[in-house]
């Protein structure tokens, strides 16, 4: 999100510099500073330099726990970007909450954390968020589950966040009608095939195993019907552990594929480069898509976003709290998760029921410019960090991993 982010706002006219790892890609549209080795406490001044150094009227933080390797540093950012300019306005983005490794911290890490929680005041100092919550001016969740979950971190933190999810992360083909005909002929789509897409990454918890034996039970029945899977396995660059388990998963997907003997009927499409819009035709050439996720759809669900921009009728798992965007019947059909009989049924009665695609698909593109807009985002987003930006050019920090 972070570079389809700064490149709608340097379109806006707004100056944006992006403080990354080393070996990041350039950018035409803003500046990339590939200064970081690590986002530990010893990279913390390139930080510090290359704020001093631009001196921007706000900064945006990514935070992920994961993109930066567990390490405390990062999670003290506000408080170290306030300490050289108090007016700077500093957003942190929570990507996801509750976010854990089996990697414990050096004593080095420990020592240090010790010394800036002194340095930073112990007061409203969460072990993972840091000072984050405490001293950002502004916090952006990604759903309401997660602004829930923070305000039980810190109560205070409710009067500071934009509740703003992620518009779909994907370069949209521009001609629909081509990108459907073309891409159903590669596949060797017939016309009374139905193509059922899933969009994602693919690790624990996305729940297909489900949809591959809803496939099959389909198929059993006389469906005529594909899947096309579009995403590759999620590897973690920093959790080896992480990435192993995602990779058998996958390895399991494949076997289970055999045994249900559904070889001909799933197209594997792996991972494509972002900039790509390879996974906007596959979505274009499907008629509908599913995303069974073990913990339910939620807001947050940047993949959701890209099949609903697209106007595809959509089945997807509830959560343990569903969120009110989410109107069953109405924009999507929900179902429990991990049932493969009840996402089977869910999925056959979309495809029995033009009336009920057409009314899923008006549904979506409702929801779609309620929620998943990139205009109405980074509206919401530089009105946040910059109110006069209308009025003359900003300077604006993200700071990615």
């Amino acid at each position: 999100m972070a570079f389809f982010l700064a490149q709608r706002l340097a379109e806006r006219g707004i100056d944006v510099d992006v403080l990354s790892v080393q070996g990041s890609e350039e950018s035409d549209r803003f500046r990339v500073h590939g200064l970081m080795k690590n986002w530990n406490w010893r990279e913390a001044n390139h930080l510090r330099s290359l704020i001093k150094q631009i001196r921007p009227d706000a900064v945006l933080l990514a935070y992920h726990r994961g993109m930066y390797h567990g390490h405390p540093m990062i999670s003290f950012a506000a408080t170290l970007a306030k300490s050289i300019d108090p007016s700077i306005h500093f957003m942190t983005q929570v990507s996801q909450v509750n976010f854990s490794t089996k990697r414990s911290p050096s004593i080095t890490t420990r020592l240090a954390r010790r010394a800036a929680e002194m340095w930073a005041g112990s007061a409203r100092n969460d072990y993972v968020y840091g000072t984050l919550l405490r001293d950002s001016d502004s916090v952006m969740v990604l759903s309401q589950a997660h602004a829930e979950y923070l305000a039980k971190i810190d109560e205070q933190v409710v009067s500071k966040t934009l509740l703003i999810p992620p518009p779909p992360i994907l370069r949209i083909a521009d001609d629909a009608d081509a990108a459907r005909r073309e891409a159903r002929a590669e596949l060797g789509l017939q016309q009374d095939e139905f193509a059922i897409a899933f969009y994602g990454f693919i690790y624990r918890n996305k729940g297909l195993q489900h949809l591959l034996q809803a496939v099959a039970s389909l198929r059993d029945e006389g469906r005529r019907l594909r899947l096309v899977v579009i995403g590759g396995v999620l590897r973690f660059e920093h959790l080896p552990e992480r990435t192993t388990e995602s990779e058998a998963y996958f390895q399991n997907l494949q076997s289970q594929c055999q045994e249900l003997g559904l070889e001909d009927l799933v197209h594997w499409e792996g991972t494509t480069a972002i900039d790509c819009e390879r996974p906007s035709r596959l979505l274009y050439a499907s008629d509908m898509a599913v995303f069974p996720f073990d913990e339910g759809v939620r807001l947050n669900n940047s993949s959701f976003a890209a099949a609903a921009v697209h106007r595809l009728p959509i089945v997807a798992t509830r959560s343990q709290a569903t969120e009110d965007a989410f109107q069953h019947e109405q924009n999507v059909l929900l179902c429990a998760p991990s049932d493969s009989e009840e996402l089977a049924r869910s999925i056959k009665r979309v495809m029995k029921d033009e009336v009920l695609r057409d009314k899923l698909r008006d549904g979506i593109h409702a929801m779609v410019q309620r929620w998943f807009s990139w205009d109405r985002a980074v509206d919401q987003i530089a009105n946040t960090l910059l109110p006069d930006a209308a009025d003359r050019p900003q300077d604006y920090a993200e700071l990615s991993a």
